[in-house]
């Protein structure tokens, strides 16, 4: 029984170093059952003591392959930390370049506030100067001649005594048919204008029977021309201080015709 015991034991430490079968008989027979449980009793006694120099070595050993386990754990974390914190690095500089934006010019082009010159403003055509000596009436401005008998007035008005004449052409005294008593027209004497009111207007028949186509009103004998030409309305017994006289009634050609309209007009 002895001798079993001690084998068991010697097992049990060599078993420790993986030295166990070169010791233990490999006949399973060889082993009775009366020792199997005398060795189990007697080992729960005596506990096996185990050869410090022995457990040192095997601790110094298990901490050995602890340390190369942790080496390489840490040589297969470090690649895998500079990876991931190359990664970062990337993903923090693509962040970065990003985020900044290239800075943009708001500044605005300066404008030019200042106003175009202002263009004079365009004036109309000035009016020619009237004549110092002129009549302007219904329209027209008509330059006047002094004459000292009844001719012919051709393009302007003549003038003798108080009588203003001219033929009844539009651009002379062609439209003073339309006047009537109220009606004003200025007259120029040596540049000096002075304005003029009707006060009657007259129609008178003229007689070709005489040499000089004498002017008669109703079908009588009375030649009103004199009268006419000092302004002075005989039948009304009026003195003016103006008379203007031109052809009216039916054209007889050559700028003539049956009648003649004069009005007669005060200075105001």
């Amino acid at each position: 029984m002895a001798k079993s015991l001690f084998l068991m034991v010697l097992t049990g430490v060599l078993g420790l170093f993986g030295l166990g079968s070169l010791f233990v008989p490999t006949d399973s027979a060889s082993l009775s059952e009366d020792d199997d449980v005398a060795a189990t009793a007697e080992v729960s006694e005596e506990p096996v003591k185990i050869d410090d120099n022995s457990k040192e070595g095997f601790l110094e050993a298990e901490k050995e392959t602890e340390k190369s386990e942790e080496k390489a754990v840490e040589n297969n974390e470090k690649p895998a930390a500079n990876a991931t914190q190359s990664a970062a690095q990337t993903t923090a500089k693509s962040v970065q370049k990003s985020s900044v934006k290239p800075v943009t010019q708001t500044a605005k082009p300066a404008t030019n506030t200042a106003k175009p010159a202002a263009q004079p403003a365009s004036k109309p055509a000035p009016k020619p100067a009237a004549p110092a000596n002129s009549i302007t009436i219904a329209g027209n401005t008509i330059e006047i001649v002094n004459v000292s008998s009844v001719v012919d007035s051709g393009n302007h008005v003549n003038r003798i005594q108080k009588l203003l004449y001219g033929h009844n052409y539009a651009s002379i005294f062609g439209g003073i048919s339309r006047l009537g008593v109220g009606s004003t027209f200025v007259v120029r004497v040596n540049g000096r204008e002075t304005t003029y009111r009707v006060g009657s207007k007259v129609y008178y028949d003229k007689d070709n029977s005489t040499a000089n186509g004498a002017l008669r009103r109703n079908g009588g004998k009375k030649n009103y021309m004199n009268s006419i030409a000092r302004a002075y309305d005989y039948d009304a017994g009026v003195s003016y201080d103006l008379a203007i006289m031109t052809c009216a009634g039916q054209p007889l050609g050559g700028g003539d015709a049956t009648q003649r309209l004069v009005l007669y007009a005060k200075a105001i």
